[in-house]
């Protein structure tokens, strides 16, 4: 809501009445520029906007074109600003200029609750009433690279402009967790108890979309300041249900595990792993993989548009097939955000296969066929 005295600036007697009323206040909520008077409101006018949040995989990062005093993580622009035609792609160069990072590992999501990013080619339709991003409360999502993130300038001026708050704010919902090492519970640094201390929680819109536990285990760490170690997550503290990084985690349902101060997740992470300095080559996931039990532990379980690190030197790794036989297959060893160190395979040069993004060259991947009797990466 802008109030008379803000709305007053610079304007002359005559300006600051309609029809003949004083002018009260606008209010601008969903893209609709509401005009109110002394005799109510007299102008209702749709003023199309696109709404979106930024985000690193590691959580929601503030926005440097920030529009609500009380919520700096989410931000709009209008879609005569986006060059045309309406791409995926050319949306996301512009969120990424006036983000200040660049946009080559930046990628975009029509809601925060899509499982897949939308393809660079994709058309879009950000003009009308059911246009994307629409609505404040159901924005795009765009995830950038947290490198890019650190390079850019600090922030926005504090003393740019006065922002007022969100007129139609989100209701705040919690991730809680206990955070433990190997040796027992240690204190949160998201504690917000100090009889608790070992009991953290994040907001759930500070999770990068898409929203596995692979994506809540990076923003923990992010918010626990948690590198190079490898990390475990179970439902409960009876670790009774371990979490795997590929399962999907509904934080915009009523309930999901977490929900419940009284029944918080286990958060477990390890020793430092050595030799993970080398692990800077950045490759992303062009397609989901689900290793079977007996391989998970080895092998990376992954979704499109994870990025991962890597040191780029080839190794070989065993599949094991459930009861029956196993296979060799060369890849690379690759950290994950959660600070796992496992194996992802590399393309294979005699057949087509879909690629991961390399900083430094293309690694494919190819889906992992259980019926299969054999693996060998040179059949």
């Amino acid at each position: 809501m802008i109030l008379l005295d803000r709305l007053n600036s610079g304007l002359n007697e005559a300006d600051r009445r309609i029809n003949g009323s004083p002018l009260l206040c606008v209010q601008l909520t969903s893209g609709y520029i509401n005009v109110y008077t002394a005799i109510g409101l007299i102008s209702c006018e749709f003023h199309q906007l696109v709404y979106y949040r930024p985000y690193t995989k590691d959580g929601a990062i503030k926005s440097l074109n920030p529009i609500y005093s009380n919520d700096p993580f989410i931000s709009r622009v209008l879609p005569k600003s986006i060059t045309p035609p309406h791409t995926a792609l050319s949306l996301k160069k512009h969120l990424c200029k006036i983000e200040g990072v660049a946009g080559s590992n930046a990628i975009l999501f029509e809601a925060l609750s899509d499982d897949a990013a939308i393809p660079d080619s994709t058309r879009l339709k950000l003009r009308g009433h059911l246009g994307l991003g629409v609505l404040s409360r159901e924005p795009m999502a765009l995830v950038v690279g947290a490198a890019e993130v650190e390079k850019r300038s600090s922030g926005p001026d504090p003393q740019a402009k006065e922002l007022s708050e969100n007129p139609d704010p989100h209701e705040t919902h919690y991730i809680y967790y206990r955070v433990y090492d190997e040796d027992g519970e240690v204190n949160s640094k998201t504690t917000f108890d100090r009889n608790d201390t070992s009991l953290g929680r994040v907001d759930t819109l500070s999770v990068a979309p898409p929203y596995t536990v692979a994506s809540l285990k990076s923003r923990i760490a992010k918010a626990e300041d948690i590198v190079d170690r490898a990390i475990q997550l179970f439902e409960d503290t009876d670790g009774e249900t371990l979490m795997k990084d590929a399962d999907r985690a509904s934080f915009l349902a009523e309930t999901f595990p977490g929900c419940l101060e009284d029944d918080p997740l286990a958060f477990i992470y390890g020793p430092k792993i050595p030799g993970q300095g080398s692990m800077t080559r950045p490759i992303r996931a062009n397609i989901d993989c689900s290793p079977n039990p007996q391989s998970i532990s080895t092998w990376h379980a992954h979704y499109v548009g994870e990025v991962l690190h890597t040191d780029g030197v080839k190794v070989t790794k065993t599949y094991i097939m459930p009861g029956g036989p196993t296979g060799s297959w060369n890849g690379y060893m690759a950290i994950n955000s959660a600070g796992k160190l496992a194996f992802v395979i590399a393309a294979n040069p005699f057949r087509k296969s879909r690629y991961y993004s390399v900083g430094f060259t293309s690694i494919a991947v190819m889906k992992l066929r259980l019926q299969r009797s054999t693996f060998n990466a040179n059949d």
